[in-house]
This record gives structure tokens, C-alpha cells and sequence, in this order.
């Protein structure tokens, strides 16, 4: 008796100890769970002695009392005042960054506060706020939405600085060719559009200061810096060069003014220059002991005015002018032990939080399913924390499997991306980039062409696009220099240590490519006709954007929802089976699993029997259904192109013509699309689709498609219907290439001067693809004999292509087929008519 009672003490004790265990690592995860994420906007910051330090300088600005505002990377601004004390922070949370900030009256701050989209890296809308002086959040002024702009609109996210003046705040905002200056009131919020100032040059202007007034300084990316005014003329202060290959010169970029006082920065070198009589000089300020604008060696990377005076950053010191002297400001901020203290633990938490959080529920749910098994009384909860267990392991193998997916999208993604730098540095003219040696240059057509290549190929950085596509030529100083870009963002003549690393890696290879936690970049060679490498295409995607297109792609709330149904129909299951529908349950989490190949064995002869029969039938099926869809997918894509192409020949032979007729078509047709900057995929379907131009003719009566001589005006009527009779035979197709070839069989016998059929179309209205069929076939038929004719010369057929330019011809595709007039009579000897 004595030792029953002792067994069941010592039970109970146990009971009781375990409790205390759960109890005690879910108040542990709960203190984590705070401390994570009430305290993560106080987990960046580095300490020196009892002092917060600006690891990383990037914005400035001067309140009345002499109090510095520094913003420390894009995350914090810390408002530092006069006596070193730390008045206040602004911190930002999530991906939310803080990457401008001017002074307004009363000590008010504003703010851009940029916004990523979730999960990636692309900023989809600007928004500027009001703070007041003691650094609170007042108001949201107004809100720069790119995410909203027109698809067609040559749109990017790149603004200049705010800058505040009598009640305004002005900054300008920029696009392919031209940019907009606008003013906000900071009472009311009203955002005005005071101008446009336009650029017959790609990113003409690198920087734009402009006043509330319609004023406004400039620099050109040429090096030109003067002063405008909106609606009016341009007056030009000084014009500087650089100088590419020998790396010499001045690369104005940052321009701002101080009452009559002009100010440049070189933003590579670092320099800060002065305009005066026209001249660029060293700035009319005395230096003080840690900041000296007129030394070569300190780099300035930040330029900006904030109450009156001249500010900015040099070699990380903040610094503002007192009258024409140079006065540093100090980057740390004296703060109490508490903050330090408090500090820390958030740095503590960052570090050890989530996979303290991770491991903690981990412990708890075991712990409760092992308490559950051993000590539950009732069977139907065994079974559910049966389940549990397994749902655990179903996550932990999930995360597994989501993880080597996700590697395996970004290398092919990172494997595309390096496809695609090689097809387009081939579009690039190699005369253009040898053309561009000076920042003169940035106004020649050359320039222009080349960027306008990269944004069509990769569209407008940050827009339709999370691609940058960069162009460097080697320069004098063993480095390489940025000649263009899809970017639009102030690299236009600067170097960078980055890229150099990246191009370094090509070695001996024409192409290379690399992967990192933060980006993805693939490099490729520019060579001349004597393999003389004279530049390098970089292309760049930040490494979020690849993750949240992975993250989009397999849709993680719709997985969510199907676990939760799947652990809903597992518990109703557990009420009313026990062993054998856990050998079901498991079956059907190994074939969740991806396992077609697992058969249930032994089963009873009942309806649970019956259940796991249809269990395996269905793993069955699914893994015989996903072998023939495998098989029949590779024969329909080898397949398809060749029945095509028989159908075309088909309809060419019906018409008294042989099948190399379309081939040759097609060809030309390539050639054509090509150059006129179709994509390598696009290009494909078209030359595809344009072989089943006259498809309409399987339904022209034989009489009239064999008749030898000339046909009537009624036969020749029923002729013209072949049109209209191919877009209904592939007017229920599906494709691309079906979508193609429907167009181009009604529009090929268009003309632009309106005078073709069936619809007497003119000029664009007639579908690019069909013009440039129509001179691919007449061509052909030019030169290919008939029953009814005899073969032209390719040079007779040339005459009469030209002639027509303007009238039967679109003159730009006519103009493209002049240009390849040889590779023309090239594929007519390549597929010559077999009789």
C-alpha cells in the first residue's frame, strides 16, 4: 500500500516539475517574443565608451539652436545638440528608409521616407513627412506613387535633395529625357508642378537645385553648370570635362547655392569646388583641423544647405560653414546607461531571438505531446497530438524542400540572367562605344543610343524593371568607368571598386556571373572585330526581388489554408479511426510528400480498406498521369514547329509554289524583325508565324490557285479572300505564334498607302508583323518562278521594293531591308527551289 502510494507521489511530482518546465519556456518566449520586436528599432546601433556613433554619415541638416541632424545610414536620424547630449532619434521600421531630410521653419524637419515593396527591393512610392522640432511625427505631406504610374511612362524613383524655402519645399524628380520640379506647401500639403526642364539627351541632367520661384541650378551630365529658369533660357556658370581614358578632368554632379555663392561636388572623387567668373576654384573656406574642402585626399559624399549655411559630410565628418569658415559637427551622441543598457539587450535579442523563439515552441509542443501520449487518459487526444508530431516533422521537412527550391530558382534565374547579358551585349554597336572618351559625349547620339538600347532591353531601373544594366569602358586608371545605363541614377562617369571586382573575375572568360545574399550580377565582354575587349555589360538584380518572385510564385497563403484543411480532416479522421487510417495518414503525407511510388499493403477487407484501395489507385494514377504528361509535353514541344512549318509548305504546294518558299520567308522575315528590336523569343514566333501567311489558300478553289495565265477580276476577287479565310481557319488557335499568324495572314496583303486588302489599312494601322511580311513575300515571289511568270533577279526585285518604299511598303522596314540586302540573297542561296 505504502509503496503504491510513494509510485503515485512520485508521479504526480513529475507531473507537476514537467508543468513547471512548459510554464517556465513559454514565460521565456514570451520575454524573447517582446524583447525581439519592441526592441528591434534599438538593436543597430554601435556604442563607443557611453556615446551612440554614426557608423554611416549619409544626410545633414542644422537646426537654429546649432543641434546637427545626422542620418546614419538610411534607418535613424539622431538629433544631436550643441553640448553632444542626445535630444531625440527617428527611427525607421521594416524595410522603410529614411533618405532625405531639410530644415523648415521652427525647427521642423521633412522627410522622404521611402517605401520597398514587401519583400523585395524596388521602391514603389516616395513619401514625404512633416516631423517637429523634437523629432515627432506630425503629418504625411504628400506621396510620389511609382507603383501607380503608367506602364508606358518613362518613370523612375530618382528625386533630388528637399529643399526648404519661404513655406516650400522644392525638389525635382526625374525621367528618361526630361525631369520635374515641384514645390509642396508644408501647410497644406499641396504638391505644385512648376515645370518641366527637358533634355534631348538620356539622363541629361545629373542634378537640378531648384527655388520655389521657378529658378533652379543644374548640372549636365557633359559637365555643363548653370542656372535656368522654368519657361526661359539657360545661363551657363562654367562647363567642365572629363576625360575617360586618361582618367583626368572634373565630374560635376551635386550643385548647390548659397545666397550668391555657387557650389559644386565631384561625386567619384569627392571633390568640392566653387564657380566663380566662370572657373571652377577651390572653395573660399577656411579649413578647419579635421575637415579641409581643398585637399584631394578627403572625400566628400554629401552636399546639402540647411538653415542658410553650407552643410555636408567629408571622410565621415558632418560639417556646416560659420560665415567662411568650416566648422565640424560632431557624429556621436552622449547617451544615459540606461539606453546603453537597453541597447544591448535589443542587440542580444537580434541575435539570439529567432532561433531561441524557433527551438522554444519546438521544446513546448514535444513536451505537451509527450505529456499527452504518456499521461493523457483519453485516446482521441493521443491520436491528435499523434498528428501534431507529425505535422511537425511535415513543417521541419517543408522548410528543407522550400529551401533547395528556392536555390534552385535562383540559379536559374541567375542563369537567365546571364543568358540575357549575352544576347544583349550583341545588340550593343561597338562604333558607339568606342565614340564615347569624354563626358562631352554625353550628348551624342552615340550616348543616346546606347542607353536607349539597355532601357529597351531592360526597361527603366526600378519601374517595369528590378534590373540594372550598366555599360563600362576601361579607363586610364586600371579601372572602369560607367558610359550608360538603364539606371538614370547619377553613375554616368563614376567608377566603382564594386564592379571592378565583378569585371576583374571575367579573366580569360568572355562572360561570368555571381551570386550573394545581397545581389546577382552577370558580366559579359564587348569586343571589337579584333577581339579587343572595349567594354563590359553588367547586369544587376537585388537578391529580395528573386526571393519574393519565388515567394509569389508558389502563393505561401494558399499552402497555409491546404495544411490547415489537411489538419482539420486529420482530426475529424482521428475521432473515428485508429490504426489503420494512421497507416493511411501516413501514405497520404508521403504522396503530399512528392512520394508516387508508396503502395498501402495489408489492408482490411471493410470501407477503411476500400479507402486506402483508392489511396493507391490514386498514387498510382498521379504517377502514371505525370509520366505520359512528361512524354507528351517533350513531343509537343518538338513537334509543334515542325507541324507548322508542314502546314505552311502544305498551302504553298496547293498554290503552285515549293515549300522553300515559306522557309525562305521565315528567314527573311528574322532578318528583318531583328533589327528592328524584336526579342530573341518574339523573333522566333513571328518568323514561325509568318510562314502560315497564305494558310487562307487551302480554301482557294484549285482552279484559280493553278489557273496559269491571268485571272479575272472575279477570280482574282475570290483570290483576295484567302485573307480573311486564313484569320478565320486560326481564328480559334491559341499561342502566341497562332496569335501572330492570324494577323499576319488578314494584314500581309495591307498597304501603307491604304490602296491593299481586305480592309484598305494604311500606313500603322497595319500590324508591324504584316508589313514586314508583306516585303519578305513580295520579295520572294520576286525572285521565284512561276507558272504564270519567270524568275527576277535579286537586284530587279531590289528595284521594285525600293520603288514602292512609301506606297505598297512601310519605308522603315523597306529602309531595314536595304540594310540586309545580301544577307537576303544569302538565305535564297542557303534554300533554293527543289523541282
Amino acid at each position: 500500500m505504502e509503496t503504491e502510494l510513494g509510485e503515485k507521489f512520485n508521479s504526480i511530482t513529475k507531473v507537476i516539475f514537467q508543468k513547471r518546465v512548459i510554464f517556465v519556456a513559454a514565460i521565456l518566449l514570451v520575454l524573447v517574443f517582446c524583447g525581439y520586436f519592441f526592441l528591434k528599432g534599438e538593436s543597430g546601433y554601435t556604442f563607443t565608451g557611453n556615446s551612440i556613433v554614426c557608423d554611416a554619415p549619409a544626410e545633414i541638416g542644422i537646426l537654429s539652436d546649432g543641434s546637427t541632424l545626422v542620418g546614419d545610414g538610411y534607418k535613424d536620424v539622431f538629433c544631436i545638440g550643441a553640448n553632444g547630449e542626445l535630444k531625440f532619434k527617428i527611427t525607421m521600421s521594416g524595410d522603410d528608409e529614411i533618405t532625405g531630410i531639410a530644415v523648415g521653419s521652427n525647427d521642423n524637419i521633412y522627410a522622404y521616407i521611402s517605401i520597398e515593396d514587401k519583400g523585395g527591393a524596388n521602391v514603389i512610392r516616395d513619401e514625404i513627412w512633416k516631423f517637429d522640432s523634437n523629432g515627432k511625427r506630425v503629418k504625411k505631406l504628400t506621396t510620389l506613387d511609382y507603383s501607380n504610374e503608367n506602364k508606358d511612362k518613362d518613370i523612375s524613383v530618382r528625386t533630388t535633395p528637399l529643399r526648404y524655402q519661404n513655406g516650400y519645399l522644392c525638389f525635382a524628380a526625374f525621367h528618361e529625357l526630361d525631369t520635374d520640379l515641384y514645390k509642396v506647401n508644408v501647410t497644406t500639403g499641396r504638391r505644385t508642378l512648376m515645370g518641366k526642364v527637358k533634355s534631348s539627351t538620356v539622363f541629361g541632367y545629373t542634378d537640378l537645385e531648384p527655388n520655389y520661384d521657378g529658378t533652379y541650378y543644374y548640372i549636365k551630365a557633359s559637365g555643363e553648370v548653370g542656372l535656368g529658369k522654368i519657361g526661359g533660357a539657360q545661363k551657363v556658370l562654367c562647363t567642365t570635362n572629363y576625360d575617360i581614358k586618361t582618367c583626368t578632368g572634373i565630374r560635376p554632379f551635386y550643385v548647390r547655392n548659397v545666397g550668391s555663392k555657387v557650389y559644386i561636388m565631384d561625386y567619384w572623387s569627392g571633390g568640392v569646388y566653387q564657380i566663380k567668373d566662370g572657373k571652377l576654384i577651390t572653395p573660399e573656406l577656411t579649413a578647419s583641423k579635421s575637415v579641409d574642402l581643398s585637399s584631394v585626399k578627403q572625400i566628400t559624399t554629401e552636399l546639402n544647405t540647411s538653415n542658410g549655411k553650407l552643410c555636408g559630410i567629408t571622410d565621415g565628418t558632418p560639417w556646416t560653414t560659420n560665415g567662411t569658415a568650416v566648422k565640424p559637427l560632431v557624429s556621436t551622441a552622449k547617451v544615459s546607461f540606461l539606453q546603453i543598457v537597453v541597447s544591448r539587450i535589443a542587440q542580444f535579442m537580434q541575435l539570439i531571438g529567432i532561433p531561441f523563439m524557433v527551438a522554444d515552441i519546438l521544446f513546448i509542443m514535444l513536451a505537451l505531446i509527450w505529456m499527452v501520449v504518456k499521461y493523457g487518459r483519453h485516446f482521441i487526444w493521443k491520436l491528435v497530438a499523434s498528428f501534431l508530431l507529425i505535422f511537425i516533422v511535415f513543417i521541419i521537412s517543408s522548410y528543407f524542400v522550400f529551401s533547395n527550391e528556392q536555390n534552385a530558382y535562383v540559379k536559374e534565374y541567375l542563369d537567365d540572367q546571364q543568358h540575357e547579358a549575352e544576347l544583349a551585349v550583341n545588340t550593343l554597336n561597338v562604333s558607339d562605344v568606342k565614340a564615347i572618351s569624354t563626358s562631352s559625349d554625353m550628348t551624342s547620339p552615340e550616348y543616346n543610343r546606347l542607353n536607349k538600347q539597355l532601357i529597351d532591353d531592360f526597361s527603366i531601373y526600378q519601374k517595369d524593371s528590378d534590373t540594372a544594366a550598366i555599360l563600362f569602358v576601361p579607363d586610364g586608371s586600371n579601372s572602369n568607368t560607367m558610359i550608360a545605363s538603364n539606371r538614370g541614377f547619377g553613375g554616368l562617369l563614376g567608377n566603382s571598386a564594386y564592379y571592378d571586382n565583378i569585371i576583374k573575375s571575367l579573366k580569360t572568360n568572355k562572360s561570368y556571373s555571381t551570386l550573394s545574399d545581397t545581389d546577382m550580377v552577370s558580366c559579359v565582354k564587348l569586343s571589337d572585330a579584333n577581339d579587343k575587349t572595349i567594354g563590359y555589360l553588367v547586369i544587376y538584380t537585388a537578391s529580395k526581388n528573386i526571393n519574393q518572385q519565388f515567394f509569389e510564385l508558389w502563393s505561401l497563403p494558399i499552402i497555409a489554408i491546404s495544411l490547415i484543411l489537411i489538419l482539420l480532416a486529420l482530426f475529424l479522421s482521428s475521432t473515428f479511426v485508429s490504426k489503420t487510417m494512421t497507416k493511411i495518414s501516413s501514405t497520404i503525407k508521403g504522396i503530399i510528400g512528392g512520394d508516387y511510388s508508396i503502395r498501402l499493403q495489408d489492408l482490411p477487407n471493410d470501407e477503411i480498406g476500400e479507402v486506402g484501395q483508392c489511396v493507391n489507385t490514386l498514387s498510382q494514377n498521379i504517377e502514371t498521369l505525370i509520366a505520359e504528361n512528361n512524354r507528351k509535353n517533350k513531343e509537343i514541344q518538338k513537334s509543334q514547329k515542325e507541324v507548322l512549318i508542314s502546314l505552311a509548305s502544305i498551302t504553298e504546294v496547293k498554290s503552285g509554289q515549293t515549300a522553300a518558299h515559306v522557309q525562305r520567308v521565315g528567314q527573311y522575315v528574322a532578318i528583318l524583325a531583328r533589327d528592328l528590336g524584336y526579342s530573341p523569343e518574339k523573333i522566333r514566333y513571328i518568323s514561325t508565324a509568318s510562314m502560315l501567311h497564305d494558310v487562307g489558300k487551302l480554301i482557294t478553289p484549285n482552279e484559280i490557285l493553278e489557273k496559269p495565265g491571268k485571272l479575272t477580276d472575279e477570280e482574282f476577287e475570290r483570290m483576295k479572300t484567302h485573307t480573311v479565310d486564313g484569320e478565320r481557319l486560326l481564328h480559334n488557335g491559341t499561342g502566341e505564334i497562332i496569335r501572330y499568324a492570324r494577323i499576319i495572314a488578314l494584314e500581309h496583303h495591307e498597304k501603307w498607302d491604304g490602296s491593299g486588302y481586305p480592309r484598305g489599312l494604311s500606313g500603322e494601322h497595319i500590324d508591324l508583323t504584316a508589313r514586314i511580311t508583306a516585303v519578305a513575300d513580295v520579295f520572294d515571289a520576286l525572285v521565284s518562278k512561276r507558272s504564270y511568270k519567270s524568275a527576277m533577279t535579286p537586284d530587279e526585285a531590289y528595284m521594285i521594293i525600293v520603288s514602292e518604299r512609301g506606297q505598297h511598303f512601310d519605308p522603315k522596314v523597306v529602309d531595314v531591308f536595304v540594310r540586309h540586302f545580301d544577307e537576303f540573297k544569302k538565305v535564297m542561296a542557303d534554300y533554293p527551289d527543289i523541282d
